[in-house]
């Protein structure tokens, strides 16, 4: 049983690292396969665009395939539990079964839980594809004073100085780079 579910997990997450980089090679891809939960109806087929849209497919579409796995585990523990009679150790391992498949749906729902909590737009891999690129931009009449030019130059010096340090002791590398910080200041390129 365990070699059979080592085996499913494999191919299931082979497969879906394939499909992630050949997503990845162009914007848009016409699946020849409609998957449920992945990509956008056009026309008389179905197309992903980018690997966000294909990974929220996969997502959505590995979340139903948990909850269905788990349910079947649950029914097949619970036969086994109702056919072992006064034997023991089978009623142990069935009730092991369906408490692994109840742990397995709470790790499972409590991930969206988490992304959802932390961020609502997160969950939702296929609008990171849509998000604005943003360009700082420094106005032309402003470049740093000579001062600012000069506490840079001496702090980068005096950190590439503390880097044969990491080799001998990383406390004191991170001593020497916060010391640096502090001698040489560049609060002034701040103004």
């Amino acid at each position: 049983m365990k070699i059979i579910k080592i085996i499913l997990i494999s191919a299931l997450l082979f497969s879906g690292l394939i499909n992630i980089a050949l997503a990845a090679v162009s914007p848009c891809t016409t699946l020849e396969i409609a998957l449920p939960g992945v990509g956008k109806k056009v026309g008389d087929h179905w197309e992903v665009c980018g690997p966000a849209d294909y990974l929220a497919g996969i997502y959505k579409l590995s979340l139903g395939i948990g909850v269905f796995l788990a349910a079947i585990v649950i029914v097949m523990a619970g036969v086994k539990y109702a056919s072992s009679g006064d034997n023991a150790g089978k009623q142990k391992e069935a009730k092991e079964d369906i408490f692994q498949a109840i742990f397995g749906l709470l790790i499972l729902f409590g991930s969206v839980v988490i992304l959802r909590t932390i961020d609502p737009n997160l969950a939702d891999l296929g609008e990171l594809q849509n998000i604005p690129k943003t360009e700082e931009s420094i106005p032309e009449d402003i470049s740093p004073s000579l001062e600012c030019i000069e506490a840079r130059k001496n702090q980068k010096k005096c950190k590439d100085d503390c880097g044969p340090l990491i080799k001998i002791d990383h406390t004191a590398h991170a001593n020497c780079i916060m010391m640096c910080t502090l001698d040489y200041p560049t609060d002034i390129c701040n103004q």
